[in-house]
């Protein structure tokens, strides 16, 4: 098998492996055989540093949309050293606890599609306030943030 077929089945096990975290394992691996540059473990390395690198590019915001007629039952702060709003708490039995998508840390990076992230809270509580029905909350975790933004 080819590399260029290899990888992406690679991938497709990768994912559906549901291992809890494959950059330890990948830590593991170049930890019990730091001095190969070659050979089986090598390859299978880079082959997981590359399937990591595709998913990692897949990752994307969790959505979640909540309704303004019912208590969001969420506490936002701002993070000290990155400047952003993050979810401080989620109150049990209230409907963003109840989405199981939404944890504390996550940053808040959008509200029905308009970027939130940088605001000040007052700010995000006014366009909160101003939404009638359900809103569309944009949530990505703090890692993966900074990941893809660096800190502001």
């Amino acid at each position: 098998m080819s590399a260029d077929a290899f990888i992406p089945a690679f991938i497709y096990v990768l994912i559906h492996s549901h291992l809890r975290d494959p950059v330890a394992l990948k830590e593991l691996l170049t930890f019990f055989d730091s001095g190969s540059q070659q050979g089986e473990i090598a390859y299978f390395v880079t082959c997981l540093e590359i399937a990591l690198e595709y998913i990692r590019s897949l990752l994307t915001a969790c959505t979640v949309v909540l309704s303004s007629k019912r208590k969001l039952g969420i506490e936002f702060s701002k993070h000290s050293e990155s400047d952003v709003v993050v979810v401080h708490r989620l109150v049990p039995g209230e409907q963003a606890q109840q989405s199981g998508a939404i944890n504390v840390g996550d940053v808040l990076v959008a509200v029905n599609g308009l970027p939130v992230y940088e605001m000040e809270l007052a700010e995000v509580v006014k366009v909160w306030r101003g939404v009638d029905g359900e809103a569309e909350f944009c949530f990505l975790p703090m890692d993966e943030y900074l990941r893809k933004y660096g800190t502001s």
